[in-house]
């Protein structure tokens, strides 16, 4: 179930009642996965709302930014233990990122597939009737 973001309208009445009804579905998806923590059901639905792999692209692109003010203050202190905790956070963040973007592009090749699917069915009906 991939749902895509709707545009927000110009106005901003529209434009709060659309946030709203997004918000709402957010939390909805949330509540329909009972054993999962808070943090975990709200990535779910973010991803199901905006894109699959979207939490770790921004998750992976937060964490390799702090690697890297981390070895910058390792550098600076001198701290070579800090230096190499930033670097290992760094690949940590680039590793995430990665794997948002297999995701994405996973859930892109799906939907093709399901689209191609369902013009092959469309197709073998014409035919059959």
């Amino acid at each position: 179930m991939n749902e895509t973001v709707t545009e927000i309208p110009k106005d901003s009445t529209e434009a709060t009642k659309s946030r709203e009804a997004q918000a709402r579905e957010i939390v909805k998806h949330a509540d329909e996965q009972p054993h999962t923590s808070l943090k975990e059901k709200l990535e779910s639905a973010l991803d199901n709302t905006i894109g699959a792999g979207t939490t770790d692209k921004v998750s992976g692109t937060a964490k390799e930014m702090l690697g890297k003010v981390e070895e910058r203050v390792g550098e600076l202190m001198g701290n070579r233990e800090t230096q190499a905790r930033g670097i290992v956070h760094q690949a940590d963040g680039k590793a995430q990122h990665t794997l948002g973007e297999l995701k994405e592009e996973t859930q892109e090749a799906l939907d093709k597939a399901a689209e191609a699917l369902n013009q092959a069915a469309e197709a073998a009906k014409k035919i059959i009737l």
